[in-house]
């Protein structure tokens, strides 16, 4: 049972609205007997423990007045003893889905009834007269009883003069989906500058809501709040209010300027930060994202809102021709569309730059492949849908038959014809993201192996030709390596003619004074050339040979056999069981409870252990902060946890 199902029959059983009567507290109400004035219950919304929730999760309390009984009734169990009120003749439940619906029906009426007898009471003692002896009654007459307070016709709440214009303005000839948004943007501009000054303590919630689904009461209660938001007073409103506010700056009410429009719908997250739900804060997300598209408005707002998506387009233009591209570049492109990074590389650590280029030379032939096109089966291909500008919003569409373009970057593009708008950019590939998980995953393996450093990974599940990538492209940075450290050779006539000189200075150093003379008179001098470059040859193959030393670890040595005991993690007891029953969907929290024992920090520490093995993070948090398991690796979690039951049974 909820607040509203109270509220609803109390008003059905006994005419009774809630009063609320605090702004420090404006959600809690009390109720009040119409013929006594007395209090008979009070309603309480109230979180002590967190703030800045949503009407949703706030706790919402119910204290009746139950009298005499009050202790016997607590004593049962199903009442608590009051949090607001001190007098011990008040009860209290908490209003949620295990509310006894019956009990607190009883417990109400119980309470009504008790309020307006007791005050039946006090009229009938007022009313005793004395009347004189005999059969004089001169002075008496018959006498009309009052009518009780809740009969009395509620007195009519003045409409000001705008709002009976607004409300005359309203065109009932319209369709009904153009025309609620074409009224709202009529009525909202004649409203634009229209200020109020009223205490509005109800509610009001609607779908879609516009002036019209308002009451007289909600109007001036809306328009008080809206005068006091653009004064920056913030308070807390209807969330249908809030609403309201954000369709009239979408529609361009009360702003001076397109930009002056988007600062307003940007700072209004901030604003509004302790009152506004989640569903609230997404749709906004959006419609900033289709204001910037629909007014075409420049670079900086671009950029603000479309950060994100221009980053993967980016990395889907480098993606494209990695020719040209330096190998960090198509490095951070991959590890953009991905959650696996090659962190945890050995060779990472120590030479980045390797692991840059052998990325480079992977991708590079990957795109040569003629099997398969690598861009639209790894990542995603270039697409056009139809989309709809400010979806979920009551908008009016000024040019509805306009014809336009605007360019988010060069992979991105909104096309509007006759109105109709289209996206046109890259599609994803189903299972992108795990794709090139895997593929990244299989780099940092074969690595590994070709170095013989770090721990060995387990394989990966990738087709053959990615497989052959790889290893073809650490074989080419092998060969790179190998023919940037062969000394190069100056055979240009200036350095022939000093090998000369250096070789005829050499030789003539050499020889004595007799084999001068015996010197043979016809020798050439291509004999000392051909001397002096075989001495040069000499050099060079030495060179070479310390050139292939200092690249023989990345002689591909790409076998698989990997030790069992080497490649199992080394989970402790605790985590073993955490991590089990995560995979199996049982119940772990009583285990941690009773070993006192966190959460986050098992998985933190199995994460950890797990990357050394699979590479990437194993358990991650869902927005209730409850662990579950990366769905990409649980095959994998699978294998080695039965790998390591079978170890510990040998």
């Amino acid at each position: 049972m909820n607040r509203m199902q109270v509220l609803r029959y109390v008003k059905a059983q006994y005419g009774v609205d809630g009063q609320y009567k605090w702004r420090r507290f404006p959600d809690d109400c009390v109720l009040v007997c119409p013929v006594t004035g007395k209090w008979f219950a009070l309603l309480i919304s109230r979180n002590p423990d967190v703030t800045h929730l949503t009407e949703d999760r706030r706790q919402n309390f119910l204290e009746i007045h139950y009298g005499e009984g009050a202790t016997k009734l607590r004593q049962q169990g199903v009442f608590n003893a009051p949090t607001r009120m001190a007098d011990g003749s008040w009860v209290s439940i908490r209003l949620d889905d295990q509310t006894p619906v019956a009990a607190v029906k009883e417990a109400l009426d119980h309470a009504f009834d008790r309020a307006r007898k007791t005050q039946v009471v006090q009229e009938k003692e007022h009313l005793i007269t004395v009347l004189p002896f005999g059969d004089e009654q001169d002075g008496f007459s018959d006498q009309p009883l009052p009518k009780p307070a809740h009969f009395q016709p509620k007195q009519q709440l003045k409409m000001p003069e705008p709002l009976r214009k607004m409300r005359a303005k309203y065109d009932y000839t319209l369709p009904p989906l153009k025309g609620r948004n074409q009224n709202f943007y009529q009525q909202g501009k004649l409203m634009a500058d229209y200020e109020d000054d009223y205490e509005y303590l109800g509610d009001f919630r609607h779908f879609f809501p516009t002036y019209h689904d308002m009451t007289v009461g909600q109007l001036r209660g809306y328009f008080t709040w809206r005068t006091k938001l653009r004064k920056g007073k913030i308070e807390k409103a209807p969330t249908s209010f809030a609403y309201v506010y954000i369709y009239e700056l979408l529609n361009q009410i009360g702003v001076s300027s397109v930009q002056d429009g988007y600062q307003k719908l940007a700072s209004f997250p901030r604003q509004y930060a302790n009152y506004a739900d989640e569903q609230m804060l997404k749709y906004l997300a959006q419609w900033r994202k289709d204001y910037v598209v629909y007014y075409q408005m420049g670079d900086q707002e671009k950029q603000a809102e479309f950060g994100d998506e221009i980053k993967i387009d980016h990395a889907y233009e480098v993606l494209k021709n990695v020719d040209d591209t330096k190998g960090d570049e198509v490095y951070q492109a991959l590890i953009s569309l991905a959650s696996y990074h090659l962190d945890k590389c050995p060779l990472m650590k120590n030479n980045p730059a390797v692991v840059y280029r052998i990325v480079q030379l992977t991708w590079a032939n990957l795109l040569k492949e003629s099997q398969v096109n690598i861009m639209q089966n790894l990542l995603g291909w270039r697409g056009e849908v139809q989309v709809h500008l400010f979806g979920n919003a009551v908008f009016y569409d000024r040019q509805p038959v306009r014809t336009t373009q605007y360019k988010i970057d060069d992979a991105r593009e909104y096309v509007c014809e006759w109105g109709k708008w289209r996206r046109q950019t890259f599609t994803p590939v189903k299972g992108r993201k795990q794709n090139i998980n895997h593929l990244l995953h299989e780099i940092d393996r074969l690595i590994r192996l070709a170095t013989h450093e770090g721990r060995p990974l387990k394989p990966q599940d990738v087709p053959d030709y990615e497989l052959a990538a790889v290893k073809k492209a650490i074989q080419q940075y092998r060969e790179e390596q190998l023919i940037a450290h062969r000394p190069k050779l100056d055979l240009s006539h200036a350095n022939l003619q000093k090998i000369r000189d250096d070789a005829s200075e050499t030789q003539e150093s050499l020889l004595t004074e007799e084999e001068r003379q015996a010197e043979d008179a016809e020798a050439t001098q291509d004999e000392y050339e051909e001397a002096a470059a075989n001495a040069v040859a000499s050099q060079s193959t030495i060179s070479l040979t310390k050139s292939a030393d200092t690249a023989a670890v990345f002689e591909p040595s790409f076998a698989d056999e990997t030790d069992d005991d080497e490649d199992q993690p080394q989970l402790s007891n605790d985590e073993s069981y955490f991590l089990a029953h995560l995979l199996k969907g049982q119940p772990w929290q009583d285990y941690l409870r009773d070993h006192h024992l966190m959460a986050s920090i098992l998985a933190d520490s199995i994460n950890e252990k797990m990357m050394e093995v699979i590479g990437d993070t194993v358990i991650e948090f869902d927005d209730q902060g409850q662990p579950q398991i990366v769905e990409d690796y649980r095959p994998d979690i699978e294998d080695l946890l039965k790998a390591g039951e079978s170890h510990a049974q040998d």
